[in-house]
């Protein structure tokens, strides 16, 4: 719940803070990730965004994929209201649902194209969290998100920069922010790098293939899942 109250407080200063977190990267990782993942599937019509929060990744799939309908899970009430204020104009059937990515409320294979963008590592039991996902998704699924990078260097300094000096440099660009933030160092706590990522995805019996591409010394990057019924050779 703490990381949840945090969110809640940066609403108003998410999208320009999370370009100085990612050093620019954000929506570029967006951007290749749920465009590689709707490329599987000639169905792009039912899109999942888990952990959509105040719903800065709706725009992108709205603008990259242009689908009919699209689920927005996340578990705080208050972030799904700002969703869907900031969403109300589109013409595209927006369902708004409160939920955990461990305990999803939704249909096995529903969706064409899963998303999860800077949630993933807040998930209170990832490897549950991640199975929903695949339950979820009838074709792809793509993650974007800060992760610590297999290399003792890189780590420490993908840590230092996420738990030191980000809270540092947002108390300035948005001052009182600084503490809010400091919440994503403890989601780091044993979280997972590109290449565990993709093998825990890899030993499921229903995904094919995962496709990673890292920045930042891979402290960032995206994912993207491919499950057995898009027809994609394992890899």
């Amino acid at each position: 719940m703490k990381i949840i109250r945090q969110i809640e407080n940066i609403v108003s200063v998410y999208d320009r803070v999370a370009k100085i977190v990612s050093l620019g990267l954000a929506d570029k990782i967006r951007k290749k990730a749920i465009i590689a993942s709707s490329m599987l599937t000639s169905r792009r019509g039912v899109v999942v965004d888990v952990g959509c929060g105040p719903g800065t990744s709706i725009r992108e799939i709205l603008r990259l994929i242009d689908p009919k309908y699209i689920t927005c899970v996340d578990p705080s009430i208050y972030l799904l209201k700002f969703c869907k204020q900031r969403f109300e104009v589109e013409r595209v059937y927006m369902d708004f649902v409160v939920g955990v990515a461990e305990h999803m409320p939704i249909r096995d294979r529903v969706a064409d194209v899963v998303t999860v963008f800077y949630a993933a590592r807040d998930f209170s039991e990832p490897q549950k969290g991640f199975k929903e996902l695949v339950r979820v998704s009838r074709c792809s699924i793509a993650i974007g998100d800060i992760f610590l990078p297999d290399n003792s260097i890189s780590r420490t300094l993908v840590k230092t920069w996420i738990c030191h000096l980000v809270p540092l440099i947002v108390d300035i660009v948005a001052f009182g922010h600084g503490k809010d933030y400091r919440g994503i160092c403890d989601s780091l706590n044993g979280w997972y790098s590109l290449k565990r990522l993709k093998e825990f995805f890899l030993e499921l019996s229903s995904v094919k293939a995962t496709y990673t591409h890292g920045y930042a010394l891979g402290g960032m990057g995206y994912a993207v899942i491919v499950k057995d019924t898009c027809g994609f050779k394992r890899g």
